[in-house]
């Protein structure tokens, strides 16, 4: 009874366990509403076209999230260090110099992609149909650019009703208004499928990233007056080379993170249908639902590890990451025995051509479960100043990645990009686990205290 005492008290634990309530819920209901997306896209305009939305959306998040070069997780890290010093107003000096670094860079990558539309239509899509698709999508790189920024930063300000919100429920319900039956009269049979699948798309990244502008303006303008007061006292520590600097070993973690969540996505087409990639799409969103929980604290925890880190708090920290693995664990459990006993159920309620991929949602659902109960040890090493060494255990796992999802998929198909997956996990998390633990004297693996 006291040992539980000492953990409801402890007013860190606290802040976890009460904002991971509100961001369950919230993505919860983003991971039903992508349901819902995938089921309205299949019935309006068939597989193949979802196996096509599936492609650029991972395309066009892949962009975004390349042209942040990092900043984007070094936002959480710098936030938490400031915020654990009181400086509200460097946080917005530091808002400032993350602008003037991102827009250049995505716009720039906004207009290689535009040109190149054509090459990466015909050479690596193979449908010259898609140039028109790709040109649009590239005008939406800045705004994804802006948008995974402004989600991170958000979220290091503990405005974690926001993020994520605008994470896993904004683009989501923007799809489903267009598709409704309201507003799909106005653009059905106005031009193709495909152009029509592209348009929504993109009409939900464009709308969901003026929706997160908003909300960071509205923070600049409350705290306005301690910006004009003390600006300036602090340019230096906050200086754009200083954020490039620790971003950059970040760039190469998110940018592989990223790519390793997306790559199957890439090499599938090259052996399988557009059908096939939609099944893949499917079971992996199925078995993330055994991962919800660790998606969801590391959300929540990503700024808090930070913060105690930088102040020192280190016992704070070590019963803060066992608390996290300890839901993590116990939340993941119940979803993952539904899955393991009842596959071929689960899979049966989105069409009978999705009951071939039994296998396939096992074997991903152990690789979520092996996800929980490593806990947030990739996090921690982002998050202590360890980039470099996330960098290279990111590097090795993207290059392992690649490898493995050419030879397996080649042979096994999705088969064998699950098993991919798997050993990919196992791989960096294995590494992760042991360099939190030799580098910081800390462990992410102490559910079972």
């Amino acid at each position: 009874m006291k040992k539980l005492k000492n953990i409801i008290e402890n007013k860190h634990l606290k802040e976890i366990l009460s904002g991971s309530l509100i961001t369950f819920c919230l993505s919860l209901a983003g991971m039903l509403l992508s349901y819902l997306v995938m089921l309205a896209l299949t019935k309006k305009f068939g597989a193949a076209a979802f196996g096509i939305f599936t492609t650029l959306l991972s395309f066009i998040t892949l962009a975004g999230t390349l042209s942040t070069i990092g900043t984007n997780i070094s936002v959480l890290r710098f936030v938490g260090q400031l915020n654990s010093s009181t400086e509200d107003y460097a946080v917005l000096l530091l808002y400032k110099s993350l602008i003037k670094i991102i827009l250049p860079i995505s716009t720039l990558m906004a207009l290689c992609v535009y040109f190149l539309s054509n090459k990466i239509a015909n050479n690596y899509f193979e449908m010259p149909s898609l140039d028109y698709s790709v040109k649009l999508t590239s005008i939406l790189i800045p705004f994804a650019s802006l948008l995974v920024l402004n989600i991170e930063f958000i979220r290091g300000l503990k405005m974690v009703r926001y993020s994520e919100f605008l994470r896993s429920v904004c683009r989501n319900i923007i799809i489903l208004i267009i598709l409704s039956p309201i507003f799909f009269k106005f653009i059905n049979n106005i031009t193709s499928p495909i152009i029509i699948v592209v348009d929504v798309l993109l009409i939900s990244v464009f709308v969901t990233s003026l929706l997160s502008i908003f909300i960071v303006i509205r923070y600049f303008i409350k705290l306005n007056t301690k910006l004009r007061s003390k600006e300036g006292l602090e340019v230096e520590s906050l200086s754009i080379r200083e954020i490039v600097k620790t971003s950059f070993p970040l760039f190469i973690v998110t940018g592989c993170s990223t790519a390793l969540g997306s790559i199957g996505f890439f090499i599938l087409p090259l052996y399988s249908s557009a059908s096939s990639v939609g099944v893949f799409s499917v079971a992996i969103k199925i078995s993330m639902l055994s991962g919800l929980i660790l998606i969801i604290i590391n959300t929540i925890a990503a700024p808090k590890f930070s913060e105690l880190f930088w102040s020192r708090q280190i016992n704070e920290l070590q019963k803060t990451i066992n608390l996290s693995t300890k839901l993590s664990v116990i939340f993941s459990i119940i979803p993952s025995l539904l899955i393991f006993f009842y596959p071929e159920k689960i899979l049966g309620l989105f069409g009978k051509e999705f009951i071939e991929a039994k296998i396939i949602l096992i074997i991903l659902t152990i690789e979520q479960l092996i996800n929980s109960m490593t806990g947030s040890a990739g996090l921690l090493l982002t998050m202590t100043g360890l980039e470099k060494v996330a960098q290279k255990i990111m590097i090795s796992g993207f290059t392992f990645a690649v490898i493995t999802n050419i030879v397996l998929i080649k042979t096994y198909g999705l088969l064998g990009a699950a098993i991919s997956m798997l050993l990919t996990s196992i791989l960096i998390r294995s590494l992760n686990v042991y360099h939190v633990k030799k580098r910081l004297g800390l462990s992410t693996v102490n559910f079972l205290k």
